[in-house]
């Protein structure tokens, strides 16, 4: 597909030429009828064509495209699903496995997709908010230290500290974050890295560097 074809497909989701239109088609029939739409997402019982669909096109460079975007008709409704998809697209990324080198954690129940650059900010020349790579799989102690502040991430995608890293009571974890400095994260199934612009933001703007 062209990149128009793609820029069609945003404004409209539901055209023709859209590998989703079927998937999207059955959402807005769920929502219309009042049916536990949030479930449905976490079950993967729609999302399935959509990450594949945007996760082949990705991959051959095409800009992903949010397709839920917040303009859309039930936009409270969509941008549920967008950010339920994008989280089960990261952790399938990840297989599962926080991306902390020396933390252990694993599976489905016990891991988080953590945006790098946060959810909250406003997109700037890259969108971000639903971009795969503005995510990390980390178990939910590890995500909660990385959104706080407590470690980043250098251009290397190594694990750097903060210094109020000092301030944790010690713990299992901390000797976890600890012992992973200066180790480059746990790899995705398909070998990609985060977007080096993604950790810089986190870097400059959320890591307590003093």
């Amino acid at each position: 597909m062209s990149v128009e074809n793609w820029q069609d497909i945003r404004d409209n989701p539901l055209i023709e030429v859209s590998p989703f239109k079927n998937s999207v088609r059955t959402v807005f029939e769920a929502i219309a009828q009042d049916e536990n739409i949030d479930e449905q997402v976490r079950d993967e019982i729609f999302t399935d064509p959509l990450i594949d669909a945007i996760s082949e096109q990705e991959e051959i460079r095409i800009p992903e495209v949010d397709i839920l975007n917040s303009n859309l008709r039930f936009a409270q409704s969509t941008r549920r699903i967008r950010n339920v998809t994008w989280s089960m697209r990261i952790k399938k990324k990840y297989n599962y496995k926080c991306v902390v080198p020396r933390c252990d954690v694993t599976g489905k129940l016990f891991v988080d997709a953590a945006h790098i650059k946060p959810d909250n900010i406003p997109d700037g020349n890259i969108p971000h908010r639903s971009h795969i790579l503005n995510g990390l799989c980390l178990c939910k102690h590890c995500h909660i230290l990385f959104d706080k502040g407590y470690f980043s991430l250098t251009d290397e995608h190594k694990i750097i500290i903060s210094p109020k890293f000092n301030d944790i009571v010690d713990q299992n974890l901390k000797t976890v974050i600890l012992s992973s400095t200066n180790i480059k994260i746990n790899n995705r199934l398909d070998n990609r890295f985060p977007f080096v612009d993604f950790v810089r933001y986190h870097r400059e703007y959320c890591f307590r560097s003093l």
